[in-house]
Parts: structure tokens; sequence; C-alpha cells
């Protein structure tokens, strides 16, 4: 299997099990250990609900930027426990994804070429 380069086996087998929901002839695999293609980690992001209705909750790191905040633009950024969910009101864009804070209940809108760790892994694209 693909995910044997992963170093934790816990990661492994979590992306494992979403390849196969998802659909695993659409994904384009992992080229180096902990590392994962920006389009694998957006196919991932994805799939909301697991079968039982529950959340599947992810960590994604990234980098802010704000065109009129100045005091946020490039500050690294980590939200643990998120799941995907609409955009913020004042958001369109095809290039963002809402990410809905599990314990702080915050909706950020991340834009995907401005993330860079996913579930533990480097994106790379």
């Amino acid at each position: 299997m693909v995910f044997q380069c992963v170093e934790n086996q816990h990661i492994a087998q979590r992306v494992a099990v979403l390849w196969q929901a998802a659909g695993a002839e659409y994904f384009c695999g992992m080229s180096k250990i902990g590392e994962i293609h920006l389009t694998d980690a957006l196919r991932l992001l994805d799939v909301v609900t697991d079968a039982s209705g529950e959340y599947i909750l992810h960590t994604v790191g990234f980098i802010t930027y704000a065109r009129q905040a100045k005091s946020e633009r490039g500050r690294y950024r980590v939200i643990r426990n998120c799941h995907k969910t609409g955009l913020p009101f004042g958001v369109s864009s095809s290039m963002m994804r809402g990410l809905r804070d599990s314990v702080t209940n915050e909706v950020r809108a991340v834009h995907i070429r401005l993330m860079v760790m996913f579930d533990g892994m480097k994106v790379v694209w």
C-alpha cells in the first residue's frame, strides 16, 4: 500500500480509510515520507462525515494573508480538530475553503495555496 512510507501509522490508517471512502482512483499518492499532494489533501478534506455520521476532524496548518490587515499577514496558524464547512459571509472564491474549529466553533477562510500542513504531513503541489 502507498501509505507504508508514512511515519505515523495512526495517520496512515486514517488516510487509507478516507482514501477508500472517497474513491482511490482519484488520488495522486504520496511522493515522499510525510508529504501529501494538495489535491489529495483537498479531497480528504471534502469528506466531511464518516459512515456513522460524525465529523471527520483534521489538523490544518496554513499561512495567513489579508490584504487589509497588515498585522495578520504571513503568520503560521494551526487549526486542530477542524472540519470543512461553508465560507464566512463575504468570502467567495473557488481557491478558498472554510474550516470550522470544533473547539471554539470559529469559521476560518483558508486559501488552498497557503496550506502547508495537513494531518501532520507537509502539503506539496
